[in-house]
């Protein structure tokens, strides 16, 4: 079972106005996914995907609150606290929430909330 971190996020956007402000957040690439709505984000060894989501309320987890998720596979055997994801995740989150109005939520194999999001889960920008 591949191992996942995943960004959730709200906005009133479209999904292609956000995969590209996003892209343009951390200096992504930015292409769209053959045969879905969602798109793919490309920098450096890290891949993610951008699309909305249908994941409900999981044991404290508000994810029906945020419209949209950005999921990175973890790529290596490590935990994913020690790889490149977690990492590229943790950058896009604090950009989100200095530049964008965005509620957002970081979470680890969708188990538990980053330990950066322990509190003021959901809280928009600053």
């Amino acid at each position: 079972m591949a191992r996942t971190v995943e960004l959730f996020l709200d906005s009133d956007q479209p999904l292609a106005l956000v995969a590209r402000d996003l892209a343009g957040l951390v200096g992504a690439r930015l292409s769209p996914l053959p045969g879905t709505s969602g798109f793919a984000l490309s920098d450096g060894p890290v891949d993610a995907t951008v699309r909305e989501h249908a994941f409900v309320d999981d044991e404290g987890l508000p994810l029906s609150a945020f419209r949209y998720v950005i999921t990175v596979v973890v790529a290596g055997t490590y935990e994913p606290e020690a790889g490149p994801e977690l990492h590229w995740l943790r950058a896009l989150r604090r950009r989100v929430r200095d530049e964008r109005p965005w509620a957002c939520l970081l979470v680890v194999d969708l188990e538990r909330p980053d330990a950066g999001d322990a509190e003021g889960a959901g809280e928009r920008g600053r």
